[in-house]
């Protein structure tokens, strides 16, 4: 343990009642209450989510707080094993200890950053208010590894984080072989990509996005359907996640973004993606249209230049003018796309139909053997916090 003349205050907590236990992993871990003194000093990593304003989402913390209702603990780490004892009570058994940061946010954010606004806007008008006391647990000697996974499975548990953070928390994880990385990539580095910084993979959507990396995440198993057995079975973003890292193993990740980034370009030749503003309600970018016409793609083999691979998807001659074909803009197809599972087959029929044609212009698709339309309707259910 070091001197506590030494460890800097200004990054570090102090912990008042403390107590000290062993945890998970044989992780020491210490409990107690955050002096309200360094209650600004804790700071978050890259799988954290942005803090909500009082005004667009912790209305209810700002209140308990005024009320002096006690809040849950949170959850902070450290990447060290150093603290210093700086009291002891007898009395109440616990300590007073100085904790050496950086102390990172693992559950709590709204909570932590909530409380330190309330402190300040009361300080200015009120001298007789009593600071808030948050409980918290703080895991020594852990890494930013461990605490992506205490993040997302905390917050997978609670639904509140927006399943778009949870896929980009999963894409920094594996190697550089991981699929939604690969995915995630089209948006964020690749510029000729047509959904080049148009997707959204953090808890709310910004100018400039039109998609959603849940949305992207499911149009992409969608299209490789026919690789997927449990297909049927997917629905939560997890479930999601799971099927894109085992579809990984049955083709190669980068062939899979490849195959996603062409589905957008004909998407974009089509419809359009890249001259769409931010905040419009496009049919053509709705999960009911991408995921349907992707999981058409997937069904017939016409689609897929290695019929035998299965793993190489490519445009066919004409259908780009066949799709124009429907009614896009059309209510009535619009209310069919987003009434979900109860329009998907008449869409999926709509779509086929526009593309196959009819006399000497048809287009004759050989369809795989057993597909259904009744699997878009699972991935379809999973609701988009976004």
């Amino acid at each position: 343990m070091n001197n506590p003349k030494q460890i800097p205050v200004t990054t570090g907590i102090i912990l008042l009642n403390a107590t000290i236990s062993e945890g998970p992993e044989n992780m020491l871990v210490i409990t107690g209450h955050i002096d309200p003194a360094t209650l600004e000093n804790p700071t978050t990593d890259s799988y954290q989510r942005e803090f909500l304003s009082p005004n667009t989402g912790n209305r209810s913390i700002m209140k308990a707080l005024k009320n002096g209702d006690r809040l849950p603990q949170v959850e902070l780490a450290v990447r060290h094993e150093d603290y210093d004892v700086l009291e002891t009570n007898s009395l109440k058994g616990g300590c007073k200890i100085l904790l050496p940061g950086p102390v990172y946010i693992v559950d709590g954010l709204q909570r932590i950053s909530t409380a330190v606004l309330y402190m300040k806007k009361v300080l200015t008008s009120d001298d007789t208010y009593v600071p808030p006391l948050l409980g918290a647990v703080i895991f020594l000697n852990s890494n930013q590894s461990w605490e992506r996974l205490r993040f997302n499975d905390t917050n997978v548990s609670r639904q509140k984080v927006s399943p778009n953070l949870l896929l980009n928390n999963w894409a920094d994880e594996g190697d550089d072989n991981n699929p939604i990385q690969k995915i995630r990539a089209l948006s964020s580095l690749k510029k000729q990509s047509p959904i080049y910084r148009r997707v959204c993979w953090n808890q709310r959507m910004s100018k400039g996005h039109i998609l959603t990396a849940l949305t992207v995440a499911k149009t992409a198993l969608a299209l490789h359907a026919h690789c997927v057995p449990n297909f049927g079975t997917v629905k939560r973003v997890e479930q999601i996640s799971e099927a894109l890292i085992t579809l990984g193993d049955e083709i190669s990740p980068s062939q899979i973004a490849l195959n996603t980034s062409v589905f957008f370009s004909i998407i974009d030749k089509v419809f359009g993606v890249a001259d769409v503003a931010y905040g419009q309600l496009n049919t053509h970018l709705r999960p009911g249209f991408l995921i349907t016409l992707a999981k058409l793609f997937s069904d017939h083999v016409d689609f897929w230049c290695d019929q035998k691979k299965r793993d190489k998807f490519c445009e066919v001659d004409k259908v780009s003018k066949s799709l124009k074909k429907i009614g896009i803009n059309d209510p009535g197809f619009h209310n069919l796309v987003t009434a979900n599972s109860k329009g998907v087959s008449m869409v999926y029929s709509m779509i086929l139909h526009s593309i196959q044609g009819s006399g000497s212009r048809s287009i004759n698709l050989t369809r795989r053997t057993s597909v259904s339309v009744k699997n878009i309707v699972e991935i379809l259910s999973e609701e988009e916090n976004s």
